[in-house]
């Protein structure tokens, strides 16, 4: 009975996840909600999905953030 309730809850989350997984290598763009929906995929159906095993590193070639603004700790009206 547990397998008959849960099959239609897997099928929408791995539909889901799916999306998402095929939307950002559509658009070439993985970020940590990405990397979840791969890994989601990957507990679910290991067979289907298998994790990726790469290691990501942090980019090296980014600009510095020379300008920032401080904090509004009180507003004045006038």
């Amino acid at each position: 009975v547990l397998t008959t309730k849960a099959e239609p809850l897997e099928k929408n989350s791995i539909a889901a996840f799916g999306f998402c997984l095929e939307r950002s290598t559509q658009l070439s763009w993985f970020n940590d909600w990405s990397k979840m929906c791969e890994r989601e995929l990957g507990q679910i159906r290991p067979q289907d999905f298998p994790t990726a095993s790469e290691i990501y590193s942090e980019p090296t070639r980014v600009a510095p953030i020379l300008d920032t603004q401080g904090v509004v700790a009180e507003l004045k009206l006038e």
